[in-house]
């Protein structure tokens, strides 16, 4: 585990295969419902999503508060994913609603939404589309036969 350029404490869950090398990373989150509801428009919990050239990853995040007189931590620990590029069929902007979120579409069938954000700190009412935009120009472009 380290921090990376924004200061996130990554939990390295997936390592790079020889050969592969990260093209692009944003802050991500993984949404409490895969609809476009209210609870669709929450996180779950936050990572990044990493476009390498073989690969996109999501690499969920450990936050701790620091603890000190009544503090409380909080920690997200889930398992990250990992999509071959080849099995994504799909990636569009999902819904007008804020927070940015993606759609990526698989080969199997299966959708999965993912919020992107272009901070951290970005609240989910923001309306600032160009992480998600540019995400979804740069998966596009890689996963593209």
């Amino acid at each position: 585990m380290s921090k990376d350029a924004t200061g996130d404490t990554a939990l390295r869950m997936h390592e790079l295969q020889p050969g592969e090398a990260i093209e692009h990373s944003w802050v991500a989150g993984v949404p409490m419902s895969q609809q476009d509801n209210f609870r669709g428009r929450l996180s779950k919990y936050g990572g990044k999503l990493i476009l390498t050239n073989r690969r996109l990853l999501f690499e969920p995040l450990k936050v701790v508060t620091p603890t000190g007189g009544g503090g409380f931590g909080l920690e997200f620990l889930t398992a990250g994913k990992a999509f071959e590029l080849g099995e994504i069929t799909g990636v569009e902007p999902f819904s007008s609603k804020a927070p940015a979120r993606l759609k990526l579409t698989l080969s199997g069938g299966d959708e999965v939404v993912l919020g992107v954000l272009k901070s951290r700190t970005a609240t989910i009412w923001s309306k600032d589309t160009s992480a998600r935009d540019e995400a979804v120009g740069a998966i596009s472009a890689a996963a593209a036969p």
